[in-house]
């Protein structure tokens, strides 16, 4: 089956399964790598970048934490 799918293509069977192997390599990555939203998905994403909520104090002192281990470990 496989050989006369690429008989009809005109391409020789080790030319037709790299074909193929290529064009489902690339919609594997494509799906992986897209993020696919909602209008309103989008809506709120776009609203979070316009309008990034005010970092908490947890969040500044754990980002504070961060730094200095990442700088110690630099030296």
């Amino acid at each position: 089956m496989i050989q006369r799918a690429a008989d009809y293509s005109g391409s020789t069977l080790s030319q037709f399964l790299i074909d193929v192997a290529m064009d489902k390599a690339r919609n594997v990555i494509e799906r992986a790598e897209t993020l696919q939203l909602s209008m309103a998905g989008a809506d709120a994403l776009f609203s979070a970048l316009e309008t990034p909520p005010k970092a908490s104090k947890k969040l500044i002192k754990a980002a504070k934490n961060y730094k200095d281990v990442v700088n110690v470990h630099d030296n």
